[in-house]
């Protein structure tokens, strides 16, 4: 089957597993392909003798017939050669060389990144209507060159003549007009670290009888460099004497850029620049394993008072004042330190093989400077501090556990009153935890008993009609000064001493109260992790909406994504024996690492709530725009409304439409306040 042009390409999905089918359907249809299905490999090879596809996404694990022998078969037909992309979750070089050997193009791993896999189909595509259309017609070799970015060359070894073809000249910047093609006008061109790395590849095909195929950089006349894949081989005569070179260059620059620029992203926060997470891990999963230091420290940095800043101006603003800050802090450090974001307003900071009074001093200017630092917006100006932990790195010790250590001297710090420097000691940290937290027990009880707690009520809109469809019940607690305090203060203790199960009734007696009273009503509100195996929830539940002879349907519940999974089996019967009840169920804070995408089949939700992380920087960020529309469109795929948080300003909430997401929420349309 011939690609052209005109022709739409056609795409056949062979997946046993009928969400991946049809989320992998959504996009390819929605980048422009036609799309066929197949069950599993014995399927796929009937429809593909059927309408002879341009692409087979193929899943490796299928019954009947897996992947691997599914495209052993596709490749043994005759005729036109599709493009085969194998879906695994296997990542052993076994299952790897295995799948090339057996004729797969390319590998998409599980979790699917789907705007990669969308950007692969089309470059491999592309690469393969390139080829096709060199076979077709050496006539129009010189414009496929020029489409590809690839350039060929033949070498006369006994001559030493060299002829290149016209791309060469672009590639290199070449004007035609002005040089000839020679072998040593190539070789001067090679960027000067790599010349020696070329040369030898070029003498080893030549004198080993091997084909090279290698990266290099080239250096034009105009002094920039681009980034070229160069592959070539020895032609021998019937004496074995080599009498030609002939190859080809591909600048690959952009790709390699592109690359490139993933890879940052994998290792980098995008708010503020800095390392994330997982390089922060790696590094010191590296270090701990291959220098094995026995001096050295993790830092572990919470900002205190951070909330405030959230609360009064938006999360906007708080985004801000993190990448001022953090821009200010990179230029207080050594060279060879590494600050990470590893949270909302929590950092990390490793030094390197420092000394514990080396480590001490880094630590104590770093509160001094956050403590000094002051960020101004809309004639507000904000004091903000620091609460730090520190762990020093010892000998056989694994990288999570650093981290947990330091983390858990940081919240010794914070319980302390915060802007201090707590250092890790082992077998004293719980005990010093446990003596902090204890004083939220009594402030707790007080709340259950003398009606210390309160709802604060958040709209939540529908996007299509522009009406509050209901309001988010969101849990505080009454200081003692009559401040407001937010749930991040008093959730750890509660979850600590076992008081969540009662926070959990007060909420649903409330609610259920404050329905009562507002015949319009429509509430969700929060339930911990730990009523999903309460037996009595369901009963207590009940009881309340008869006793108010209220409708089940006016109240909803959430539920986080990570409490779902880690306790699934009692999630799903929980959520089905209130969706029973008549109430509505929200699955919250969905989408962090795709995880859960394959347990939504088996979670009876109505709704599911994209987690705010990916909504925040929806209108600067293309990534996240691309998450949220898969989680929607997965989502819609499974019959399930779809609602956004933190929708912080007007373009947001455009984009949000644009993907056609149901409900909405966020300090731009409405902030929780304590009255109806």
């Amino acid at each position: 089957m011939t690609q052209s042009n005109s022709r739409i390409p056609l795409i056949l999905i062979a997946d046993d597993d009928k969400v991946i089918r049809l989320a992998l359907k959504r996009v390819m249809k929605k980048a422009g392909y036609q799309v066929i299905e197949a069950e599993n490999g014995e399927q796929c090879l009937v429809e593909y003798l059927k309408h002879e596809p341009d692409v087979v996404l193929l899943d490796a694990m299928m019954p009947v017939m897996d992947g691997f022998t599914a495209c052993k078969h596709l490749r043994s037909f005759s005729g036109p050669a599709p493009l085969i992309f194998l879906i695994t979750s296997l990542e052993d070089e076994a299952s790897i060389s295995q799948g090339f050997e057996d004729g797969v193009d390319d590998f998409v791993l599980k979790p699917i990144h789907w705007q990669l896999l969308q950007k692969r189909v089309e470059y491999l595509l592309q690469t393969k209507r390139t080829k096709e259309a060199l076979r077709e017609s050496e006539a129009s070799l010189a414009v496929a060159q020029r489409v590809a970015h690839i350039g060929s060359w033949d070498l006369d070894l006994v001559t030493n003549k060299l002829q290149w073809s016209a791309e060469i000249y672009r590639i290199f910047g070449f004007l035609d007009h002005e040089v000839s093609a020679t072998y040593d006008l190539l070789l001067e061109r090679i960027h000067p670290d790599d010349r020696v790395f070329v040369q030898y590849a070029m003498d080893r095909a030549l004198y080993e009888h091997e084909t090279f195929s290698i990266d290099h950089r080239i250096v034009r006349p105009d002094e920039t460099e681009r980034i070229l894949h160069s592959r070539a081989e020895v032609i021998f005569n019937e004496d074995g004497w080599a009498t030609r070179m002939v190859g080809i260059v591909h600048d690959i620059t952009e790709r390699k850029q592109a690359e490139n620029k993933l890879t940052y992203m994998a290792h980098h926060d995008p708010l503020t620049g800095l390392y994330n997470r997982q390089y922060l891990l790696e590094k010191l999963q590296r270090i701990l394993k291959v220098k094995n230091l026995a001096k050295g420290a993790l830092l572990f940095v919470d900002l205190d008072n951070f909330k405030i800043v959230n609360d009064t101006l938006g999360h906007a603003t708080g985004d801000r004042l993190l990448k001022t800050l953090s821009s200010k802090l990179k230029y207080t450090l050594r060279d060879e330190d590494i600050l990470a974001r590893i949270g909302g307003d929590e950092f990390a900071l490793l030094l390197e093989e420092a000394t514990p009074e080396e480590a001490q001093g880094v630590a104590k200017r770093l509160v001094e400077f956050i403590g000094a630092f002051r960020y101004s917006e809309e004639g507000v100006t904000f004091t903000i501090g620091s609460s730090v932990g520190m762990a020093y790195i010892e000998t056989n010790m694994e990288a999570e556990e650093l981290l947990s250590r330091a983390d858990r001297a940081c919240y010794l710090s914070k319980a302390r009153g915060g802007n201090r420097i707590e250092v890790y000691q082992l077998g004293q940290d719980e005990l010093q935890l446990i003596v902090e937290e204890a004083s939220w027990t009594t402030r707790i009880k007080d709340a259950l008993r003398e009606q210390g707690f309160s709802l604060w009520f958040q709209p939540v809109f529908h996007l299509a009609t522009q009406q509050v469809d209901h309001y988010e019940a969101l849990l505080r607690m009454q200081g003692s000064q009559g401040e407001v305090i937010l749930p991040g203060a008093f959730i750890p203790s509660a979850e600590r001493f076992g008081f969540m199960s009662q926070i959990d009734y007060w909420v649903i007696q409330a609610a259920v109260q404050c329905l009562a009273a507002h015949p319009e009503l429509h509430l969700a509100v929060n339930l911990s992790g730990k009523s999903l195996s309460d037996p009595t929830l369901k009963d207590f539940i009940s009881l309340n909406l008869r006793q108010q002879s209220l409708e089940p349907n006016r109240l909803s519940f959430e539920i986080t994504e990570t409490a779902a999974i880690v306790n699934f089996d009692h999630a799903r019967v929980f959520i089905k024996d209130l969706k029973n009840l008549g109430c509505k169920f929200a699955l919250d804070d969905f989408g962090v690492g795709f995880s859960s995408f394959t347990y939504l089949r088996e979670l009876p939700v109505d709704l599911i709530k994209i987690d705010g992380s990916f909504v925040r920087n929806l209108d600067q960020d293309l990534i996240n725009q691309a998450l949220v529309r898969s989680i929607h469109e997965m989502a819609k795929a499974l019959d399930k409304k779809t609602i956004a948080e933190f929708v912080e300003n007007e373009a947001i909430l455009h984009i949000l439409q644009e993907i056609g997401v149901d409900y909405a929420q966020g300090y731009h349309l409405g902030r929780p306040t304590p009255d109806l």
